[in-house]
């Protein structure tokens, strides 16, 4: 017989290894599991009251807007920006603080794009909400420069080729429901010629005015009572400092310039009897030049409040006048302007890129001829009263210009900041003109856009009798407070840190835990 033999294995347990690992995989998971179920009460806790606090926080962000929509003096009745301080809502609380969006100060007189900070508490829950506001007042403001109509002559404005009038999209205060107004004081026929369709604008000019006062079949809007363009503005020169380009000069910058030149550029730059490229610098202050030539990628930059007055020649080409963010400025020309390619306003150059046109504003009262051409960029104001304004090519004008006659030809475009719009002339409700729909005596016997004197005219037909008692003596459910200020706002951020959330459930599941404990030793 054949003898059968078998074979043996050692048994290593790996079945029982498996096991165990399973076991301690699915005991690791479980003790996580009742591990979070320990504080997730108190977690969902915490998100209910963050909850609440945003809401709570919204609803400041809702109660700050409404009062900067009515007359409340928000402006000066603060503390360092507080208006309102720990108020009461519910169970909650919250606070509002303003601050000034260009200062990063309390808000003051002139303010108008702020900064609202809203921090709400719910037990022991705190939420913060940032947003921005601006603030555009009632069209009662005594403005006399014509600032409402994006395009103003006293005799005669000619839109030709392809060239535009329209609202400026990237102003906050951008709307459809205002239209566009061009203005004349002229009566003749045709004193507005356009060669193309003026949608959404609207055009105002005297009554006695000629029923074909434009070429367009727009209607005509006539003024109350005739107003008359007053003289732009004198500039203070017993305090102005007398300066030359070459006191302007950065030296820094040039030596900059002329190390990053090539031997090359030089050497032609020299050949051509060209001068090398320079950058200037102007800080706050008020100046007189003789001359301002800026050519050849040359830059100016402003900073601070700056006032120049220019003599014989102002000339931009393929150069810029570059503010910073808080900057302003104010150019006072008395000789003829020639703006080939050139750009006034902020850092950024694109059209999308918005700055508010009252901080740059360009003043005349000789009978010269402004020439804009080429790819030209101009964001500001422009009040020339005598002078003859002409754009052309692909010039464009973020603002608003007000002259003795106005052409525009190529594909030059006029994009008007709504923001400007505070009634002025266009109003026939507004404080220009009485009850009888005549323009007020002091305007009559007004000459010259004095800033002193329009702010005593604003204060007189402003003032508010009650205003120590705004807050008092109403019938809140029968009178509703008038709000008759416009607010444009957006948030900025709000929300609650989620991190905070395991914190504080941690931080309250010790405490339960030491109470617990101290109980049970009790």
């Amino acid at each position: 017989m054949r003898n059968l033999s078998t074979k043996t294995y050692k048994r290593r347990g790996v079945a029982l290894m498996l096991v165990m690992i399973t076991v301690l995989i699915t005991g690791g998971m479980a003790i996580a599991y009742f591990g979070s179920r320990d504080n997730s009460i108190l977690i969902s806790q915490n998100v209910q009251k963050s909850t609440k606090a945003r809401m709570t926080a919204e609803s400041g962000v809702a109660l700050a807007i409404a009062i900067l929509e009515t007359d409340f003096d928000w402006r000066t009745k603060h503390i360092e920006g507080v208006i309102l301080d720990d108020f009461a809502f519910g169970d909650s609380r919250f606070s509002i603080k303003i601050t000034d969006s260009d200062t990063k100060l309390p808000p003051n007189e002139e303010s108008s794009t702020v900064e609202l900070s809203i921090q709400s508490t719910v037990d022991g829950v705190n939420q913060e909400v940032l947003a921005s506001a601006i603030v555009i007042p009632q069209d009662n403001k005594f403005d006399v420069d014509f600032s409402e109509f994006a395009v103003f002559a006293e005799s005669e404005i000619k839109i030709q080729d392809f060239s535009t009038v329209k609202r400026w999209a990237a102003s906050p205060g951008a709307t459809t429901d205002k239209p566009v107004k061009l203005g004349t004081l002229s009566t003749r026929p045709l004193a507005i010629q356009s060669a193309q369709s003026l949608h959404s604008v609207e055009i105002h000019g005297p009554k006695d005015a000629s029923s074909m006062l434009s070429s367009t079949r727009t209607e005509i809007n006539n003024f109350s009572d005739t107003p008359k363009m007053l003289h732009a503005p004198i500039p203070d020169l017993k305090s102005a400092t007398t300066l030359t380009q070459k006191s302007m000069t950065s030296m820094k910058s040039v030596k900059d310039n002329w190390q990053s030149r090539s031997t090359k550029s030089f050497t032609k730059s020299v050949m051509k009897n060209e001068r090398p490229r320079q950058d200037l610098a102007i800080a706050s202050g008020s100046y007189t030049l003789d001359k301002l030539q800026l050519t050849n990628g040359e830059s100016m930059h402003i900073s601070g409040d700056v006032e120049l007055t220019i003599k014989y020649s102002f000339m931009i080409e393929n150069a810029d006048i570059i503010l910073a963010e808080d900057a302003t400025l104010t150019i006072f020309t008395e000789s003829e302007v020639h703006i080939d390619s050139g750009y006034i306003g902020n850092a950024n150059k694109s059209v999308q890129s918005w700055i508010d046109p009252s901080r740059i504003k360009l003043y005349s009262n000789k009978s010269n001829d402004w020439n804009v051409r080429g790819k030209s960029m101009i964001k500001g104001e422009i009040y020339a009263p005598k002078a003859s304004y002409e754009m052309s090519e692909q010039s464009i004008l973020c603002g608003r210009v007000a002259a003795d006659e106005v052409y525009f030809s190529g594909a030059s475009r006029v994009y008007y900041d709504q923001l400007l719009d505070q009634g002025g002339y266009a109003n026939p409700d507004g404080i220009l003109y009485n009850e009888c729909g005549e323009l007020v005596s002091e305007l009559k016997q007004m000459n010259t856009l004095n800033r002193e004197a329009i702010e005593t005219l604003q204060n007189h037909y402003t003032s508010n009798e009650n205003e120590t008692n705004y807050w008092s003596g109403r019938n809140w459910k029968n009178t509703p407070t008038d709000r008759p200020n416009e607010v444009i706002y957006e948030f900025i951020a709000f929300g609650f840190d989620a991190r905070e959330w395991e914190s504080l459930a941690c931080k309250q599941a010790q405490s339960h835990a030491t109470t617990s404990i101290e109980r049970r030793y009790d």
